[in-house]
C-alpha cells in the first residue's frame, strides 16, 4: 500500500501557485493535508479546482480518482500539472513569457 507524504512540496509547486494567482485565482496550499488530499485547492471563474503537482516524487500521472474517493469530496475539477505551462494550458489560459 502507497504512503501518502504529508507536507511535501515538489519543487515546481511554487511556480504553480504563482501562476495561478497570476491569473486572478484565490489559492490554498493543502499539500500538509495528505493522505491522497490534492496539493492544492484554488478557485478561479467559478470553477474549484483540485490540483495535483507533478514533481520528483511522484509516483504515477494518471488522474487519481481514488483520492477523490478517499477525502470524500464531490465536487471540483481535477487537474494534474506537472508546470506552469502545462498548468494553464489545460485551464485554456493563454502561455505567456
Amino acid at each position: 500500500m502507497r504512503r501518502f507524504r504529508t507536507g511535501h512540496h515538489d519543487t515546481n509547486h511554487a511556480d504553480i501557485t504563482a501562476a495561478l494567482q497570476g491569473i486572478g485565482a484565490v489559492t490554498y496550499d493543502t499539500s500538509m493535508v495528505g493522505h491522497g488530499f490534492p496539493d492544492a485547492v484554488a478557485g478561479w471563474c467559478g470553477r474549484t479546482l483540485l490540483i495535483e503537482v507533478l514533481g520528483e516524487y511522484t509516483w504515477a500521472g494518471e488522474r487519481r480518482e481514488h483520492q477523490a474517493r478517499r477525502v470524500g469530496w464531490k465536487g471540483g475539477e481535477w487537474l494534474i500539472v506537472k508546470d506552469r505551462d502545462d498548468l494553464l494550458r489545460q485551464l485554456g489560459v493563454g502561455v505567456v513569457g
